[in-house]
């Protein structure tokens, strides 16, 4: 992953179809949601002992954990959303 002030790079490799992907996160509009605010939020509460490069990492006690959050755990955060709400 790639950033600069006003925009992520990201980079999607050995993905399902084995074709490589990329996109880009800009930054958004005054009246929307800073994407590229909670992603660097996201980024400065990871562990720095994390052994891995995945995005998604574990989020228990209040604390950020070095394991990755697998998919199953991803699938379940819409619930866990909807319950919240």
């Amino acid at each position: 992953m790639f950033w600069n002030m006003k925009h992520f790079l990201v980079n999607l490799r050995y993905t399902k179809t084995r074709k490589d992907r990329s996109f880009v996160i800009k930054r958004s509009n005054k009246n929307s949601t800073d994407v590229v605010g909670l992603v660097k939020k996201n980024i400065a509460l990871r562990p720095p002992t994390t052994g891995h490069r995945r995005f998604f990492v574990g989020y228990t006690k209040g604390k950020c954990t070095s394991q990755p959050m697998g998919k199953n755990t991803f699938g379940q955060m819409s619930i866990k959303i909807a319950n919240y709400l």
